[in-house]
């Protein structure tokens, strides 16, 4: 019971990541910047690693850097469709299969919580 109560507040982090990814046509303050950068650095390195042909691997590597560029400049719901878009052509274009794609999107909805793969 203690590790629950003194471990983070996973309730709190939920709403965080919620408001941060709200698709709205506000851009991104700079903490919320920052936050998604760091996000997309760690997809950068899941996609290094993952089991996906090598031209997958360094399409999806520059995706997440183009996606950090457009980050600063779109509001929160174009980004936030931007980037869907951007990674279902890329499972398309790399032609990957039904185990490939799935590792590919179970990657991305653990890097921004799946707030929008529903």
């Amino acid at each position: 019971m203690h590790s629950e109560l003194s471990g983070s507040d996973l309730w709190a982090e939920a709403a965080k990541t919620a408001q941060l990814f709200a698709p709205t046509d506000d851009k991104f303050t700079r903490t919320e910047l920052a936050e998604v950068q760091g996000q997309l650095r760690l997809l950068q390195q899941s996609f290094a690693t993952a089991a996906l042909p090598e031209a997958a691997r360094q399409k999806l590597i520059e995706l997440t850097q183009t996606a950090t560029v457009k980050a600063e400049g779109l509001t929160k719901k174009d980004w936030q469709n931007w980037i869907i878009g951007g990674f279902i052509s890329a499972i398309a274009s790399c032609a990957l299969n039904p185990t490939q794609a799935a590792e590919v999107l179970k990657l991305v909805k653990a890097a921004f919580g799946g707030l929008f793969l529903h």
